[in-house]
């Protein structure tokens, strides 16, 4: 990518970043905000103990470990601090442009670790800074990340990291990397899980950094109890013993579908890495295909394809035929902007809230939800439509991978596009959410 293209991409990025920051928000930011402000409250008048008791009274129970709270907390400490010092107390809705901001800045460091894992695994910096934008601009980050506040951002950082140490041979830190992924978000066990037993023939070299992986999530635990009463306590509103069922969709039981393909698959990574005769495109394949049979047989937030979006495109960077790789990838993040638009803006509860924004305060109108505008005026049936094709297109991107890695003669069918195609390709998924969130609004 030409320097031009950079300072251009630089400044879109600017740009998209500043809308999602200041004009959209979500329900969930205000519980996220509230679980950092209130344990920096707890911590300056020396109650730390009750944190949890009193999040649970409030009806405000974290379902976010320490580990992620503080982290939060940190995020607001420089705001808090100055309102103590000025003597007024900070709004609330100044603590979550500061996660936002945070949240926006740690996205800028995924993507940059994104490119260097991908030349760490011989591709071009051209492949690399394309994965890069497809990252940063996707509906994933700049509305899902950005827009909601959510601090995903945090597991995948620390899961590049990881991956980048594991290339450059670097057990020890990857370890700890992977310790403090699975602390930030559990979904990162799909990807660590495979690659443990892929590796099983060689158990005794890598048994003492599984040990290091699980001890850091164990020590936050041991900590937690050690400072904080109850703090399993969490609020109706949050997920408490319902949320496995939830997630399933039934009740747990010898039935569930889910858990016995992904065992199944797991034992065949077992199988395999057992007889030494793993090949390096299974850590990318197994665990996508996991994922994929995850997002298929259980409720999920939109938020949580992210872990499996940096893989996919990685996997992308194998594909010789850029037209072909474009066509699927369109039809993913447009399948999965349509979903989101029309399945997760119905109502306040799970809708991107305009009205609640640093620009809805200062604009005071009625909040309008695209979703339910969509179902009424368009099709009831578009947002069924956008989640086939958002599943249809993630399957061929694997399938695709796997035909490519397995060819021989891929490098005589590369064909590269042009790089303002996939800059187009990376902008209109965000563009077009931003403005018909921002237009129902106004």
């Amino acid at each position: 990518m030409k320097k031009h293209g950079i300072i251009f991409s630089i400044i879109m990025g600017v740009v998209f970043s500043f809308v999602a920051i200041t004009c959209l928000n979500h329900r969930d930011l205000e519980y996220i905000s509230t679980w950092g402000v209130a344990l920096l409250e707890h911590i300056h008048h020396g109650n730390l103990s009750n944190y949890a008791i009193d999040l649970f009274q409030i009806e405000y129970g974290t379902n976010y470990n320490l580990f992620q709270n503080l982290n939060v907390a940190i995020w607001c400490l420089p705001l808090y601090l100055f309102s103590q010092v000025i003597g007024v107390g900070a709004p609330m809705i100044g603590y979550q442009v500061c996660i936002k901001t945070v949240v926006a800045f740690l996205h800028v460091l995924c993507s940059r670790e994104l490119s260097k894992v991908i030349i760490l695994l011989g591709f071009d910096r051209r492949k690399a800074q394309i994965a890069a934008l497809l990252y940063y601009f996707s509906p994933i980050v700049m509305i899902h990340g950005m827009g909601i506040g959510q601090i995903d951002c945090l597991g995948i950082l620390f899961f590049l990291l990881s991956v980048r140490m594991l290339l450059e041979k670097r057990y020890v830190p990857m370890s700890f990397m992977m310790g403090l992924a699975l602390l930030s978000k559990f979904f990162v066990v799909i990807f660590y899980v495979p690659l443990f037993l892929l590796n099983f023939d060689r158990i005794k070299n890598t048994i003492k950094y599984a040990g290091i992986v699980i001890s850091i999530p164990v020590i936050d635990k041991v900590i937690t109890n050690f400072l904080i009463d109850n703090y399993s306590l969490q609020a109706d509103v949050h997920n408490t013993d319902s949320f496995i069922p939830r997630l399933f969709n039934w009740s747990l039981g010898y039935d569930s579908i889910i858990l016995l393909i992904v065992l199944v698959l797991c034992g065949i990574c077992l199988l395999i890495g057992n007889r030494g005769r793993t090949k390096k495109y299974y850590y990318l394949l197994f665990p996508s295909i996991i994922f994929w049979l995850f997002l298929l047989l259980v409720f999920w937030h939109p938020q949580w394809f992210i872990y499996i979006f940096v893989t996919l495109l990685i996997m992308g960077c194998y594909i010789s035929n850029e037209f072909e790789y474009a066509f699927f990838y369109t039809g993913l993040v447009g399948g999965f902007t349509v979903h989101s638009l029309v399945n997760c803006n119905l109502a306040y509860f799970n809708a991107m809230l305009v009205s609640e924004s640093l620009l809805g305060k200062y604009i005071h109108r009625e909040q309008e939800y695209i979703g339910e505008w969509i179902i009424n005026n368009v099709s009831k049936y578009l947002g069924n439509v956008g989640y086939t094709i958002f599943m249809a297109s993630f399957l061929l991107l694997i399938i695709l991978f796997y035909i490519n890695v397995i060819d021989k003669k891929k490098d005589e069918n590369r064909i590269n596009i042009s790089d303002y195609i996939w800059k187009t390709i990376a902008f209109i998924p965000s563009v077009l959410y931003m403005f018909l969130i921002i237009m129902m609004y106004l």
